[in-house]
């Protein structure tokens, strides 16, 4: 789990060693957060979790987001390895 708040080296550091992340906090970090995925490779399996577990819960693939769009309350969960995961 990396908060988004960390600095650009720390999280493209830790992107790049593990195929797998949660990134909790993400906030107004979102674009930020959405170019360093992109850099390390996870962008294209990543997903974002609006409200989680209450009943306004949204899961939206990243690539679904439009560049003006910043959601709400939210944490990115994304895979950059070969097996296939549910989306």
């Amino acid at each position: 789990m990396l908060p988004a708040p960390l600095p650009d080296e720390t999280l493209r550091a830790e992107l790049l060693a593990t195929p797998a992340a949660a990134i909790i906090k993400v906030g107004r970090h979102f674009d930020r957060i959405r170019a360093l995925l992109g850099e390390t490779g996870h962008a294209a399996g990543a997903v974002v979790v609006e409200h989680a577990t209450s009943a306004r819960q949204r899961i939206t693939p990243l690539t679904e987001f439009a560049h003006d769009e910043r959601p709400y309350f939210s944490t990115i969960l994304c895979y950059r390895g070969d097996e296939a995961w549910g989306k």
